[in-house]
């Protein structure tokens, strides 16, 4: 239980961190974990579910990336156009 609460704290204070980040760099951030493939290494899940849940929390359009379970499937890069995150082709 106690483990739990800590990650619950620590996964939050992760996501206002990535908050308070300007929106090209929370791109800049989900295109990093595009390019080093994330899903092998639990400390970059960690963080790239912290991403999502900050971009999913921020004012960034984030409906064109975001699957239907909430995730953001890392098959291309991406880049802002305006206050919208779009998947580059």
């Amino acid at each position: 239980m106690k483990d739990e609460i800590e990650y619950a704290e620590r996964f939050e204070r992760r996501v206002v961190e990535y908050l308070e980040m300007h929106d090209y760099i929370l791109v800049g951030a989900l295109n990093r974990h595009y390019t080093s493939r994330t899903g092998v290494v639990q400390a970059k899940l960690f963080d790239l579910r912290a991403l999502t849940e900050a971009i999913s929390r921020s004012n960034l359009d984030a409906s064109e990336i975001v699957s239907d379970c909430g995730q953001i499937p890392l098959t291309s890069s991406f880049r802002l156009e305006g206050k919208k995150i779009i998947r580059e082709l």
